[in-house]
């Protein structure tokens, strides 16, 4: 889906790319966050009931994240996006980086006015035991590990990673 203003039309099914339907569940969060003047942030949904994935005998347990991006214009670089999970301490206990849309639909190809959803699957320690988590999230570019700053106001610095509030983690 393409729109040409800020809102987000209620009731529409929303597009990571012309080939591939995506049906959240339920609504998007709201949190907005400006990256560099070329890529906005709307909002996201986060499950935080791990589920556990079974695969040749061995399981998983995964977390899932889906940001709502929205291209403010023409986006030069392909950005990768990263998925941190910290622990009460700040400690990184898991991580997911990877290419937006699993690499489908690069920001390159991001036209300006443009609204992408985008799904990340975050794997947690096996021994990660439940409690309060925080996640945090960026782009940066792959070939310069350069992170996409935080932009306020006036372009202000506002650090280079978006913070979740704390979830609670069940075993």
């Amino acid at each position: 889906y393409r729109a040409n203003d800020d809102s987000l039309p209620q009731g529409l099914e929303l597009y990571t790319a012309p080939w591939s339907l995506l049906s959240p569940q339920g609504p998007f969060k709201p949190l907005r966050a400006d990256f560099g003047g070329l890529i906005s942030l709307n909002g996201y949904l986060l499950s935080t009931a791990p589920k556990t994935y079974h695969a040749n005998t061995h399981s998983e347990k995964q977390l899932q994240l889906s940001l709502l991006w929205r291209s403010i214009q023409s986006v030069p670089v392909d950005y990768t996006v990263f998925v941190h999970v910290l622990d009460e301490q700040g400690r990184l206990l898991a991580q997911a980086d990877g290419l937006p849309t699993n690499g489908s639909y690069p920001t390159t190809r991001w036209r300006a006015g443009e609204w992408i959803v985008d799904e990340h699957d975050i794997t947690l320690p096996d021994a990660m035991p439940a409690g309060s988590y925080s996640i945090s999230f960026g782009l940066y570019r792959r070939d310069t590990m350069e992170r996409l700053a935080l932009t306020g106001e006036a372009g202000q610095d506002r650090g280079t990673a978006v913070s979740l509030e704390p979830v609670h983690l069940r075993d």
